[in-house]
Parts: C-alpha cells; sequence; structure tokens
C-alpha cells in the first residue's frame, strides 16, 4: 500500500538568508533588552529598543508580503507560461522586496549592537587599541604617509570616493555577478549577511570607537571615569590639527560628523571598529568576482587595497581591524558554504523562485555574452 507523501513543513520552505537572519535579530533584541533591564548598556537611549523592535515588527510584513509575490511567481508562471512580462514583474518585485528585507534586518542587528554597550567598556577597548597602535608607532607613519598623499593632486579626493562609495561598489558587484552567475550571486548576498552576524559578535565582545570619534566626541568624557583620554588620544588630535587646513581634513570631519549624528539620534556609540567592515566586503568582492574573470578580480582586489589605505588615513579605524576583517572575511566565506550545504541537504527551498530576477539577469548575461562571441566572428 502506497504512503501518501509527507507534507513539508513551511519554514522548510523559507532561504536559508531568511533563516539566519531572523534567528540573529531575535537574539540581538533579546541582548540589547537584557543588556537595559541589567542596567549594563548606558549610552543609547531608552526608546531606542522600542524603535528597533517596531521596525523588526514591519520588516516580518514585509516578508509575508514577500512571501505572497513567490506563490503568485509561481502561480502565474503556471496559468500563464507564454506571458513572460508578467511573472518577469513579479520577480523584479520580490528581489525589490528581499533587498528591503536584508537592509532592514542588518540595520536591527547594527542598532541592536550600539544600543547593547556599556561606556566605559568601549572606551577601555578602545583605549588598548589606540595605545597598541602607539606601540607600534603607526602614528608615526601615518604622519609621514598622509604628507605623501596630499602631496599628490587629486589622491585624497580618489581614496575618499573609493572609501565613501563602498555599498555602491558592493551594489554593482551583485549584479554583475548575477549577469554572469546566479548562484554566485545568490552566495555573495548571503556572505554579506552573516559577514554583519560575526562582526556583530566581534563588536559586541570587544566594542571600540574609531580612534578620531574617541578623540573628539564630547560625549565620551561622560565615561572616561579615571580621565585617561585626553592624554592618550593626542596623538591622534595632534595628528588632526597639524592637517586641519588640507582637503584630508575635511574628509575626516564628514566621518566625524557621521558618526555624530548617529550617537545624538539616540543609537548609542558607533562600535564597529574591528573588524573592518570595509576590509570585509573588499576580501569578499575580490573572492567572488575573480570567478568571473581573473582581471575582474585584479579589480576587487584592487579595490580591497584601497580600503584598506582608507580604514587608515581617514583615522576611522586601528591596525588591528585590518587583521580582524580579513579573518572575518575568511570565516563568513567558510560559514556561508556550510549553511548552503545544510540548506540543500536539509531544507526544500525552491530557489529560482525566490530569487528568480538572479536567473533573469544571468540569461540577459548568457544572450549579450553570445550575441558579442557572434560579432566578433
Amino acid at each position: 500500500m502506497n504512503q501518501a507523501p509527507s507534507r513539508i513543513a513551511l519554514w522548510k520552505k523559507i532561504p536559508i538568508e531568511f533563516l539566519v537572519l531572523f534567528f540573529a535579530t531575535i537574539v540581538s533584541l533579546s541582548l540589547v533588552s537584557l543588556s537595559r533591564v541589567f542596567e549594563i548598556a548606558d549610552v543609547a537611549t531608552s526608546s531606542t529598543v522600542v524603535v528597533v523592535l517596531y521596525v523588526w515588527l514591519k520588516t516580518l510584513l514585509v516578508f509575508g508580503l514577500l512571501s505572497v509575490f513567490v506563490g503568485a511567481f509561481l502561480l502565474c508562471k503556471k496559468i500563464f507560461p507564454d506571458k513572460r512580462l508578467i511573472y518577469w514583474g513579479i520577480s523584479f518585485m520580490s528581489f525589490l522586496l528581499i533587498l528591503h528585507i536584508f537592509f532592514r534586518l542588518t540595520s536591527v542587528l547594527i542598532a541592536s549592537a550600539f544600543a547593547s554597550v556599556n561606556g566605559g567598556y568601549t572606551i577601555a577597548v578602545s583605549l588598548w587599541y589606540l595605545h597598541l597602535d602607539t606601540q607600534l608607532r603607526v602614528y608615526s607613519f601615518l604622519d609621514y604617509f598622509i604628507e605623501l598623499v596630499i602631496s599628490v593632486p587629486y589622491l585624497v579626493w580618489v581614496l575618499d570616493l573609493y572609501y565613501s562609495f563602498t555599498v555602491v561598489a558592493v551594489v554593482g558587484t551583485l549584479f554583475m555577478l548575477a549577469f554572469h552567475s546566479a548562484k554566485n550571486a545568490r552566495e555573495f548576498v548571503f556572505t554579506l549577511i552573516v559577514a554583519k552576524i560575526v562582526a556583530l559578535l566581534f563588536w559586541i565582545v570587544l566594542p571600540a570607537m574609531a580612534p578620531l570619534q574617541l578623540a573628539t566626541f564630547e560625549s565620551v568624557a561622560l565615561y572616561d571615569t579615571v580621565q585617561l583620554i585626553p592624554e592618550q588620544t593626542a596623538v591622534v588630535t595632534d595628528l588632526y590639527a597639524k592637517y586641519q587646513n588640507t582637503y584630508w581634513a575635511n574628509v575626516v570631519t564628514g566621518w566625524d560628523t557621521f558618526w555624530k549624528q548617529t550617537y545624538d539620534l539616540g543609537w548609542g556609540f558607533p562600535i564597529s571598529s574591528n573588524p573592518s567592515m570595509h576590509i570585509i566586503w573588499g576580501v569578499l568582492m575580490a573572492f567572488y568576482l575573480r570567478k568571473m574573470h581573473w582581471f575582474v578580480g585584479i579589480l576587487g582586489v584592487n579595490f580591497l587595497l584601497m580600503e584598506a589605505i582608507g580604514t587608515m588615513l581617514f583615522l576611522q579605524h586601528y591596525s588591528i581591524d585590518l587583521i580582524g576583517g580579513l579573518l572575518a572575511a575568511f570565516l563568513t566565506i567558510y560559514l556561508t558554504k556550510k549553511l548552503l550545504r545544510y540548506e540543500k541537504s536539509h531544507l526544500a527551498v525552491n530557489e529560482k523562485a525566490w530569487f528568480s530576477f538572479l536567473y533573469y539577469l544571468e540569461r540577459c548575461g548568457s544572450q549579450i555574452t553570445t550575441l558579442l562571441s557572434r560579432r566578433k566572428k
């Protein structure tokens, strides 16, 4: 007697990216709530938890809408197999919703980390990183390097362009990968999510502010119980004062103002120092772009080098953050591949339905490549 096929649990049809993000955000929300209850967190305002929870709940509703769009995509392909424009439009809307959800939930992770830290502990860790760089004579080298960079016309502007538009480069990489391989494009997006979670663990355990923010934030003095900051950050303030009338100082001040706004809005100290997300993104871009072509991979390596220079040049990181970024990036790649293998063997995800837009881009890329090869002949 034949047995009826067993029904698959609904959660097993959800892509691993969303499962990981939902789990991570639940943990982060619990952590920030507990840190407020036990009075560990003392920097962010009390309303921060409410705002973050509100954003998380709204994102759940958006995920429900995305699930409806995925179901509509499958239904339209079945009922109207020749009406490609209909399910292409649904596919595009689903892709926008996916990006929206990923952005919102990663923002919840970052905000939860910023809001859960203790001010005194953050300053202690930051000063330890700064002391390490001082012992290594990093700022003596930076003094020489800044003077060299300033002497080359437009070089500061170019480095600022790389550093400021990192997110644009990451999104551009996603589309480049999608035209080449939908599988690699999806994996790249997943690494961005995993990277944020890996970095979050470091930020919570060893929260640290960037050297410039440590030296210039007036609010930091409220948590500096032993009054060490003015003396130990003098090496940073002296370096800034030396070049304060240059374009380099304008760029540095811009980043300082940006992070001050984060604090003024009540989100807490910006503790995203170690590992450096710019380094992580640079490594991930180089790793996946090389799968397209070795020359494209070299462009990715070039971007990574520019990011490494920018992180130190604009006083936004400590030298240890670069090492932390490299280690976190390789750990991210390893974990991503393990999680995708888990999805393949234990879940029942219709990848081509959830990420159909990436497969359309891959098809377009294949058609463009074919057309160009014919023209060459």
